[in-house]
């Protein structure tokens, strides 16, 4: 028998090895994503309250455990302490703005047109893989899963095998509030993303990552005729003219390069400084 491929959680700061994860084979993804479907049968019955009273749950239990999974981020992943308790605190928030607001986002509009009656609804579509990345580890998984699944959605995480310490209690905690199934996490490889993506369960995809994987997922989505949404990198320029407060330009783009220790998807790369002022900026 093949033995399964393992990833490694590494503590970046130490290097010492915090967490061993069996990569999932093609039939441990395949049983989860028929049983997502079976869940979505369900759950999509639920009213937007219902639904809601599970999310408002979740954010007190994100809230009672902050200590402990804020530091489970900064262990696996990197971030300062006080940054990590206020992502805890962020994903808690995202739950109860969804639970409260979901129902009037998603109300029927009528529409003016020729024809007697026209109107837009707005129904779940079924099970949709989420492909996260390690910077933002629980707040990413987060700000996608609240709405979608308030939306009546259920959902697949397939999160970066630097972080599945923090993807396995993420599960953890959907699995102690919420309906079995309704949320899962998978270790799928690479090259398993493009079946997931063709079976008729799986309805969408979201990924926040490189624009290299943006482009592989984008085809994906594009070939099996299924919506996805793309959050991808950039190069964001910080520019500082003559005229600028110094002092405070410096200050801000310094904590704007090195806010969750640098890896932040919008924080400022390339710096453009007028010459008469460059030097003072430098210094």
């Amino acid at each position: 028998m093949t033995s399964k491929t393992v990833h490694y959680s590494i503590n970046p700061t130490t290097q010492v090895i915090i967490g061993e994860h069996p990569q999932d084979t093609w039939s441990d993804i395949q049983q989860k994503i028929d049983r997502s479907a079976t869940a979505f049968q369900s759950w999509r019955q639920l009213s937007f309250e219902a639904r809601g009273a599970y999310f408002y749950q979740l954010a007190a239990l994100l809230r009672q455990r902050k200590t402990a999974l804020a530091q489970l981020m900064t262990t696996e992943m990197g971030k300062p302490i006080q940054q990590a308790q206020g992502e805890v605190e962020k994903c808690a928030w995202v739950c109860e703005y969804y639970a409260e607001h979901t129902e009037a986002f998603l109300q029927p509009e009528d529409l003016a047109t020729d024809y007697k009656m026209a109107r837009t609804y707005y129904q779940p579509l079924g099970t949709i893989l989420q492909v996260m990345p390690w910077n933002f580890p629980f707040w990413q998984v987060f700000r996608f899963a609240a709405p979608a699944l308030m939306a009546g959605n259920v959902t697949l995480l397939k999160h970066a095998f630097n972080v599945l310490n923090c993807a396995k209690a993420i599960e953890g905690l959907f699995v102690e509030i919420f309906p079995p199934d309704v949320f899962q996490q998978t270790i799928a490889a690479h090259e398993d993303i493009a079946r997931i993506m063709a079976q008729d369960q799986v309805q969408g995809v979201a990924i926040t990552g490189s624009v290299g994987a943006g482009k592989v997922i984008g085809h994906l989505a594009g070939s099996n005729i299924k919506p996805c949404v793309l959050e991808l990198g950039g190069s964001d320029p910080f520019i500082v003219l003559k005229e600028a407060d110094l002092e405070a330009a410096a200050t801000t783009a310094l904590q704007s390069r090195h806010h969750n220790s640098g890896q932040t998807c919008i924080s400022a790369k390339r710096f453009i400084v007028e010459e008469a002022v460059a030097d003072a900026f430098l210094a």
